[in-house]
Parts: structure tokens; sequence; C-alpha cells
């Protein structure tokens, strides 16, 4: 049994424990609650376009008006696991719209997430998803080229254009399908068409105010062959001549087996040529010689014909000097003011022609200068 003054002991005893318990909680409180309502850190996420993936009988119903991607918030204290659902090629997750109960008609549909792991967490924006659904129907139809001349470069003409194949099917509902006004090859893509042209062009279904309708299109490409015709005009050649003249020579006479030819490109070139100088370097010749020379024209410019035969005589200054291959009389005047001591052979008519040719600032060979072309007759 406990005397009064070990009861009296034990009390204090107990006071300093409590009051001592008090100054404890007292001095680390603040710090305990820290401890206490500390979560750990949560790592977040956005999604942008995540595909919905739609189940419904597609072999009866065909649906439309439907957004087909969403985005989706994530959530985790785990970061690898919240990195391997926000990377494509290794999530998991997926976003669902489930219509298998659902009949002909438009719905709204609460998306849902799938096979996501339990420690992500996921909001779905926007959460419903519309979306109609019709009898599914497949017809065919012709394809039609809408081809403007505005895909033309100015002056070009659209001779014939084709699609190949000319009908493809299209699958829709059967609503949609009866609103269907025509099925069109996109050829937006051709512009400024200069040459004939093959491409590849997807093909649409649009309504009578031309506005494109949701089907589905086999093949969805079609090939289209524009032939075009580029502006023509007839430009008349001319020797233009290249080279330093060797010495002995007087000039030389040209001989063009074409003096026409018919050029075609766009508008604003082919306007730019009258006449076209046909290059030919004399540096080497001291004899009748033929060559054969390609008409020079610009780029996207093109020749008909695209060579042209030359035959390039040189008129001797000395007459005393031996001809190579054959006397070759002529009465032309003679450059730098000398007079010719060539003989003229009696009974015989003999053209002298030279062409000096003109070329401006800008490198275009301009006009040809026709020196005077004699014809003398010796009279007894």
């Amino acid at each position: 049994m406990f005397t009064k003054e070990r009861r009296s002991n034990i009390m204090y005893a107990l006071l300093a424990l409590l009051f001592s318990f008090v100054l404890f909680f007292y001095a680390n409180g603040s710090n305990l609650q820290n401890t206490f309502t500390t979560t750990p850190n949560m790592f977040e996420e956005t999604l942008e376009d995540v595909p919905v993936q739609i189940k419904y009988n597609q072999d009866k119903y065909f649906i439309q008006g439907y957004q087909p991607t969403v985005n989706v918030d994530l959530r985790s204290i785990n970061r690898i696991q919240l990195d391997a659902e926000t990377n494509e090629e290794t999530r998991n997750f997926r976003v669902v719209a489930d219509l298998t109960s659902l009949s002909e008609g438009t719905h709204d549909v609460m998306l849902e997430v799938q096979n996501m792991s339990n420690s992500v967490k996921a909001t779905i924006s926007p959460q419903i998803f519309t979306v109609t659904i019709e009898k599914k129907v497949a017809k065919e139809f012709p394809v039609e080229v809408d081809f403007s001349e505005e895909n033309l470069q100015d002056g070009f003409r659209l001779d014939k254009i084709t699609s190949i194949p000319n009908k493809v099917t299209v699958t829709t509902g059967e609503q949609t399908a009866e609103e269907i006004s025509k099925v069109i090859a996109d050829v937006s893509s051709l512009q400024g068409i200069t040459s004939n042209q093959t491409q590849k062009v997807p093909v649409h279904a649009v309504n009578k105010n031309g506005d494109i309708l949701q089907t589905t299109i086999q093949p969805e490409e079609v090939q289209v062959e524009a032939i075009v015709s580029a502006p023509e005009k007839e430009v008349s050649l001319f020797a233009s001549q290249q080279g330093t003249t060797p010495n002995g020579i007087s000039h030389f006479n040209y001989v063009l087996d074409q003096t026409k030819a018919t050029i075609s490109g766009s508008q604003e070139l082919i306007d730019s040529l009258s006449s076209i100088g046909v290059p030919v370097d004399v540096s080497t010749i001291r004899e009748k010689t033929t060559q054969v020379v390609t008409i020079p024209v610009p780029d996207g410019v093109i020749s008909h014909p695209q060579e042209v035969t030359i035959e390039i005589t040189p008129v001797f200054l000395d007459s005393s000097e031996e001809r190579p291959s054959e006397t070759i009389p002529s009465t032309s005047s003679p450059v730098s003011g000398t007079e010719s001591t060539e003989p003229i052979p009696s009974s015989e008519t003999t053209t002298s022609a030279s062409t000096t040719p003109e070329v401006s600032e800008s490198g275009n060979v301009e006009e040809p200068i026709q020196s005077s072309s004699s014809q003398e007759q010796e009279t007894e």
C-alpha cells in the first residue's frame, strides 16, 4: 500500500511527463504536420490528337460526323510509367467509342479509356463523342476531271484530259449517297502547266454545291493525263558568224537549208523572238564547208526543226591565192573598202551575200544586217 507521500511523488512524475509531451509537441508540431500532410510529387502530361477507336458493325453501317481525335491529360506519381504511356510507340491505353448497341441515327457516346496502367490517371477532352450512323451502301460513279484553263500558263491550250480509271466505287451512308452530285478528280496541284502531264490525284464525292461529302472511295486516287499544246510562232533563221576571219578571206557566203523555223513555248518568250541567229565558227574555215548546227533557243522554247544545215563558202581577197578545192567567183564588195581583184568569169552570174548579225547589250541576237547582193553579167 502506497503512503501518502509516495502517491504525491507519483502524481508529480505523471504531471512532469505530461508537460514534457506538451512541450515536445509544441516545439515540433509544425514539422510533424508537414510530415503527415506531404504527398509525393505528381507528374502531368497532355497528349493531343489521340485517335478514337470506334467499335461498330462495319458490314451493316457507315458512320460519319464525328471528331476522330481527342486530347488526353495524364497524371501519375510514377514518372517512368507516365513516360511509357505518353510515348505513342510504348503506350498501352486507347480511347474507345463503343457503338455496338446503337442503331441508325445521331448519338452522343461517352468515351472510355481502356488498358491504362493503374498508376496513371487519364482525363479525356472532349468526353462526349457525337456520331451519325447510317445504313451502308456502295455505288459506282464516273470520274470528272475538274480542270480549268487557269491551270495552264498563259497562251497554252488543253487538247485532252483523261482519268485512269474513269470510274470509282463510292461507299457511304444511304442518305449521303443521295446527296452525291458527282465524283471529281482534284487537279488543284496542277498549276502553270507548260507541257503534257501525268499525275496521280485524289478523288472526292461532292454535292450540288461542291461541298465534299464523307465517303470512302476505291481507289482513293486516279491517274490524270493532260495533253497540252504550246503557243507557236514562225521565225526567220540567219547565219551568225562567230570567231575570227582567217587571213586572206574577205567574207563568207552562207546558204541555209532552212530559212524558217517554228518555235513553241510560253507566249511571253516566243513574243520576244522574231528571228534566230545560228552560230557559225569560221576561225578555221578556208574552203567550202557544210555544217549541221543546232538552232539556239532560250530555256522553255522548242524549235522545229532543231538543227539546220549550213553551206559555208569563203570569199578570198587575193585572186592569185591558191584555192584549196575550187575557184569561187565573186562580185561582192570587199571589206574595208579594198577593191576586189577577183576575175569575173564570162557568161556567168554570181550572187554573193554576207550577213552581219547585231548583238544587243543583253546578249540576244537581233535581226541580221544583210549586205546588198550584186549580180553582174559580162557583156561582150
